[in-house]
């Protein structure tokens, strides 16, 4: 380990404390919680999203690839750079990444197929394509384009492609599937997004939060897989350790979906300290204010503990965004400290591995062992 921890079990799995973290995890008073891998298992919803949305648009535009099997690993990758926390900005890189893996002659074809008016309904010929080279130049894109400093999402891919379009006929192909996925706009005009809203989110709550009816997706949305990682006598716990009140959200989630998914354990979140930076992209009057909390900035971490009243507070999230956040709020000399889970990771072996490596201060198999945790070493 790079740094001393004590380990301590709970029936989750191990936890680890770092020792030299001990007496300010002593003064925390209130917890802030990211919402998704940590209040809620998202696995079976938005990483499946991904892999659906991008397995759907490439058909339509013509090619099969397995991703099912590919998806996870790449989505990891790409969310381990820090700047791939809005997950329509996953399925644009995976797109794009995917027509360069074409050989010329396969996107010669392309660019002579039109694709641009396919749907599930009108669906173009499918290109006889070298799946297996294909998913190796995906594979071999991916890395090459996380392992770069400061990659944060659309834009950063935008210049690693045009930096990569080897030709003429690649170029073409690229401008036409950029247009016809209209990115980055939002729903209810943009096809990428919009797709993956509705498949997400399912008709009737896509209705709700868009005010329009949706289009390519009609029935249950994937957010119905979803279950929750901390239960009501788990927050009751956490309640009675920092006081009533002194709990929050910061999420990328809208807040509609939010409240959908945790139903009425929202009650103990404090709503004046919580933040859904989701809410720019359905509200354009909040856009400007909430674009400043953008995951990995900190500021949402400031506002929050401000609210709080809090002199040290605990952010509990799962991701290399949630690392960065904190270590943004620290710059502004916010007494802010970390716990990371890794019970949800795609392995718990190597997730848990991966927050010693960044030295976080509390490592849990899951949300709900913060009772224990803090108690023990409050005790």
């Amino acid at each position: 380990m790079p740094e001393e921890y004590k380990i301590i079990n709970t029936s989750d799995g191990r936890a680890w404390v770092r020792s030299s973290r001990l007496r300010e995890l002593r003064e925390v008073d209130a917890i802030i919680f990211d919402c998704d891998g940590v209040l809620v298992d998202t696995r079976r919803s938005y990483d499946a999203a991904i892999a659906e949305v991008v397995d759907r648009l490439l058909r339509w535009i013509g090619f099969r690839l397995p991703w099912k099997r590919f998806a996870p690993s790449l989505i990891l990758r790409l969310r381990r750079t820090g700047g791939f926390n809005n997950d329509w900005d996953s399925v644009y890189a995976l797109i794009l990444f995917s027509i360069l893996s074409l050989t010329e002659s396969e996107v010669r074809r392309l660019v002579n197929e039109d694709w641009q008016k396919a749907s599930d309904e009108r669906k173009p010929s499918i290109l006889p394509v070298g799946v297996r080279a294909v998913m190796d130049g995906v594979v071999a894109f991916t890395r090459n384009f996380c392992s770069k400093d400061g990659v944060i999402g659309y834009e950063s891919v935008n210049r690693f492609v045009q930096t990569n379009t080897f030709s003429p006929v690649y170029a073409s192909a690229l401008g036409r599937v950029r247009e016809w996925l209209s990115y980055p706009g939002g729903p209810p005009t943009g096809l990428l997004s919009t797709i993956f809203d509705e498949l997400y989110h399912g008709s009737k709550l896509f209705r709700q939060m868009y005010g329009v009816p949706a289009r390519y997706h009609r029935g249950r949305g994937l957010i119905e897989e979803e279950r929750m990682l901390v239960r009501r006598r788990d927050l009751e716990a956490i309640s009675k350790l920092s006081g009533r009140g002194r709990l929050a959200i910061t999420t990328g989630r809208p807040y509609l979906p939010t409240k959908y998914v945790l139903g009425d354990l929202m009650a103990y979140f404090n709503r004046k300290a919580s933040i859904f930076i989701g809410d720019m992209d359905l509200h354009p009057e909040l856009a400007s204010k909430l674009a400043q909390f953008r995951k990995p900035s900190g500021l949402s971490l400031v506002d929050a503990r401000r609210a709080l009243s809090s002199g040290m507070v605990l952010y509990v999230g799962d991701s290399a965004e949630d690392i960065m956040m904190v270590e943004a709020a620290r710059r502004l000399k916010e007494p802010v400290l970390f716990a990371g889970t890794y019970g949800t990771g795609l392995d718990p072996n190597e997730q848990s591995r991966y927050l010693k490596e960044q030295y976080a201060d509390l490592i849990l198999p899951t949300a709900r062992q913060i009772p224990f945790i803090l108690g023990s070493v409050k005790g």
